[in-house]
């Protein structure tokens, strides 16, 4: 079930990405669309980050 969800959340995470990469590659030059991928990729990980702390938290209270 894990790797099920790990691999769903991956696919939408890259969908996201590409989509924000695309997006900003319409509208502006090379370096603005690649920043703004950069960022989209920083807050997935920052996101990912804290919910593996809440959920090691979470894991240590049981």
């Amino acid at each position: 079930m894990t790797q099920t969800a790990q691999r769903i959340v991956t696919a939408i995470g890259l969908a996201g990405v590409t989509g924000v990469y695309y997006a900003v590659a319409a509208a502006r030059d090379q370096e603005a669309y690649l920043l703004a991928a950069a960022a989209a990729l920083t807050a997935l990980m920052t996101a990912a980050l804290l919910a593996a702390a809440f959920a090691a938290r979470r894991a240590s209270r049981t």
